[in-house]
C-alpha cells in the first residue's frame, strides 16, 4: 500500500540549536497525534544544524485531515518561535513530497 511521505528541510540557527533539540518530543507527538503514522528528525552529520523532518501519512486526505485540526497552544507556541530558529525564517523551509511504495523497519526506533 502506498504512503504520503513529507519532508521538510531547514537549518537552525546555532544559538537556538539546543532549544529545538529541546522541542522535537513535543513535535513528534503533536504529528502522530494528528494522524502521522511515522515521525523521523535527522541532522545531518556533515552540515551541523541542518535538519529533516519526514513524516509518513497514510493517504493526501489523512495529511490534509492533521491539517484541518487545530493546534495545541505548546505547537503554536513553538512553531511561532520557528521563524527566530531556522535561518531565513519558515519562508526558507524545503518541502518535498513523494509516495512510499515499499519499506522495512527490523525494530521499533525509538531514540527519544
Amino acid at each position: 500500500m502506498k504512503r504520503l511521505v513529507i519532508t521538510y528541510t531547514y537549518r537552525i540557527r546555532a544559538e537556538h540549536r539546543e532549544r529545538y533539540l529541546a522541542a522535537l518530543t513535543r513535535i513528534r507527538d503533536n504529528a502522530m497525534r494528528l494522524g502521522c503514522l511515522s515521525y523521523i528528525a535527522s541532522e545531518d552529520d556533515q552540515s551541523l544544524s541542518l535538519f529533516t523532518e519526514t513524516l509518513i501519512y497514510e493517504s493526501w486526505l489523512a495529511y490534509e485531515i492533521a491539517g484541518r485540526q487545530g493546534l495545541d497552544p505548546t505547537m503554536e507556541e513553538i512553531f511561532e518561535r520557528f521563524e527566530d530558529w531556522i535561518e531565513g525564517g519558515m519562508k526558507s523551509i524545503e518541502t518535498r513530497f513523494s509516495t512510499l511504495h515499499v519499506s522495512a523497519i527490523t525494530e521499533e526506533l525509538n531514540v527519544s
